[in-house]
């Protein structure tokens, strides 16, 4: 049915352990948090992961709870942080006649009473289950791994590039003559990203795409999975001790944007999103993630930040001078910024900090993950090739935006130069 998380203070084992054997009984699989977290959970902390994982959590508030200053551990903080994205998904059970103005930010439709009667109010919270698990919550194991092991590889790729970042310069040479290149480190780490993937048996025989060869030219499979890695983006920052770099997992199912994980060795930040969940950003440091969502303001390009990709291939230069294209962005917005890393700057539009990026020419690698966090996060992805239409793995010219406001207008100035 569903994964449901209790959190409650130790002193209120008793009461919880009945909570708990009733709602087995009715078919949930209930995580405590003394429970011993399930083997290869990443997140640093039993209420993260609770939060992250399971379907619903369940605060349970007693006179216990009131006394020891359990809530003011920031609890309330955590769980108010996933209420305010989904209410459905935080549950608040009154235990006994406690004070229930210690969460006064909680509606009275979710504050469900066991203090008159544990049989009244088990059935009032079995409904309220019933009735609020949606499907975004649906979420396979096998699926759920598959984000983790996301997670994990963008780490552990990008880690295998900061030996090169943290030694001499003249370990990091170039295998590739021109302006293009390839260094050692996107080498080995894009080497070691894909030996990971073929020890796990599951995703042994699954197509990987990569920006290093052999693998660039490899298909995506119309039906299954695709790994689609770019495991150093922004290797001319790299290469210039620039901290604008990152390492970019994607996967697509059945041709689709499916999961994306970004990993910013610089701020230690992990961005992931798996479809029909919402992105977020694991702040490995403070061990603490937070929901991200996109602007839903500004609308007027006038006050929002554009993120662009500035290529020195002479077609793309062709397009974003003819017409003067480039001259008309850049006065449309606030301000423009080229960061240099691509999934680095679509990480940047699922978190708030750009309110759109554009790029023309740009590959597959350059996109998938960072397609997966923008869209989980409440903004949108055009082609804006050809013709305006849906993203799709043939895409080379996009916008992300993070309002239809935004992508309306720039999409309106593309549209004018025959080039794009």
């Amino acid at each position: 049915m569903a994964k449901i998380f209790l959190s409650y203070l130790k002193a209120d084992l008793q009461i919880v352990s009945r909570i708990r054997a009733t709602l087995e009984h009715n078919c949930h699989e209930v995580w405590q948090e003394t429970s011993v977290v399930p083997v290869g959970r990443m997140l640093s902390s039993p209420i993260n992961t609770g939060l992250f994982w399971c379907d619903c959590f369940v605060l349970l508030l007693s006179r216990n709870a009131e006394r020891s200053g359990w809530l003011g551990l920031g609890l309330s903080h955590l769980a108010l942080r996933e209420f305010t994205a989904r209410p459905d998904r935080v549950i608040l059970v009154r235990l006994d006649d406690c004070d229930s103005r210690a969460l006064p930010f909680w509606p009275a439709a979710h504050a469900i009473d066991l203090s008159a009667s544990f049989e009244a109010g088990v059935s009032a919270l079995l409904g309220c289950l019933a009735t609020e698990i949606t499907e975004e919550a649906n979420i396979c194991e096998s699926d759920a791994k598959r984000l983790e092991f996301c997670i994990a590889l963008a780490v552990h790729a990008n880690n295998s590039a900061m030996w090169f970042y943290n030694h001499s310069l003249g370990e990091n040479f170039s295998l590739e003559a021109g302006k293009n290149a390839i260094t050692k480190a996107d080498h080995i780490a894009q080497a070691n990203a894909i030996q990971s993937i073929r020890n796990v048996p599951d995703y042994a025989l699954e197509p990987v795409i990569g920006e290093e060869p052999p693998h660039r030219g490899n298909r995506v499979a119309e039906q299954g999975y695709t790994w689609v890695l770019d495991a150093l983006d922004g290797t001319y920052n790299f290469e210039n001790r620039v901290p604008l770099f990152c390492s970019a997992v994607g996967v697509l199912k059945n041709g689709k944007p499916f999961i994306g994980a970004v990993f910013d060795p610089s701020a230690n930040e992990v961005y992931f999103a798996i479809e029909g969940r919402p992105t977020r950003v694991w702040q490995v440091a403070q061990g603490e993630v937070h929901l991200s969502r996109c602007q839903a303001l500004p609308l007027d390009p006038r006050q929002s930040l554009l993120g662009i990709h500035l290529s020195s291939r002479p077609e793309i230069v062709e397009k974003m001078l003819g017409n003067s294209l480039l001259l008309e962005v850049c006065q449309a917005f606030r301000g423009v910024r080229a960061l240099g890393s691509t999934q680095l700057a679509l990480a940047y539009v699922a978190t708030g900090r750009l309110q759109a990026f554009w790029q023309l020419g740009a590959y597959l690698w350059d996109q998938v993950a960072g397609v997966v966090l923008v869209q989980n996060a409440g903004g949108l992805v055009r082609d804006c090739g050809f013709k305006v239409q849906d993203w799709h793995p043939k895409t080379r010219d996009f916008v992300a935006c993070s309002n239809p406001s935004l992508l309306r207008e720039l999409v309106r100035i593309l549209k004018r130069c025959p080039h794009v």
